[in-house]
């Protein structure tokens, strides 16, 4: 016989177990298409707050496993110029990698502010960081870097290749900066649209 909270852990490994075989069909599916050419590209003005909330809906139950507290600070009204796919899948990696290299009752946090031009979008995270070797690789085709999360996750390391493409692809730049044992953060730009609301 199973108690609740037996079938509550089944339910959450199922689900994590899914959505790992997701973003890696997901990811390897975009990198194909991406290096065959076949990637449609249409960038447009896109509200960053309903992207991001977009994302951040996918990613709470994976958070909740880990009761992790995860957290956006995205004006309304802020408009990025971006293929709204491609955007989505910068955020889906960066978020779910801080999601997975977090420990229990750790932070996830978004942030932005911009400038005249850009708009810098952060993820800052108090997971388990990382040392200077392994960031040197992180952007590298032919060194990638795979490691499991905090609770035995897995991945492919293709993830962050891909968001370097699309940023870039984009017009923007991305860049991490980490300390091991103490956390990450990663950052992008994208251009701003011209009626977008100023930032403080």
């Amino acid at each position: 016989d199973y108690d609740v909270q037996n079938v509550k852990e089944m339910i959450s490994a199922i689900h994590q177990t899914s959505y790992q075989t997701y973003q890696l069909l997901e990811d390897l599916l975009l990198w194909s298409r991406s290096q065959l050419g076949k990637l449609s590209f249409t960038p447009e003005g896109v509200s960053l707050y309903e992207a991001c909330q977009s994302v951040f809906e996918l990613l709470e139950p994976l958070a909740q496993q880990k009761q992790i507290h995860i957290h956006y600070d995205v004006p309304q009204k802020l408009c990025v110029i971006a293929d709204v796919g491609m955007l989505r899948t910068i955020l889906r990696n960066l978020l779910s990698n801080a999601i997975k290299f977090t420990p229990q009752y750790g932070t996830v946090n978004l942030s932005v502010s911009i400038d005249h031009h850009y708009v810098e979008i952060a993820v800052t995270d108090t997971g388990i960081g990382m040392n200077e070797s392994i960031q040197s690789k992180l952007w590298s085709l032919t060194a990638s870097v795979s490691r499991c999360g905090t609770n035995g996750e897995e991945g492919t390391g293709l993830g962050l290749q891909l968001c370097k493409e699309f940023v870039e692809k984009q017009g923007g730049k991305i860049w991490v900066d980490s300390v091991e044992n103490k956390g990450s953060r990663f950052v992008f730009t994208l251009p701003k649209c011209s009626h977008s609301e100023d930032v403080e």
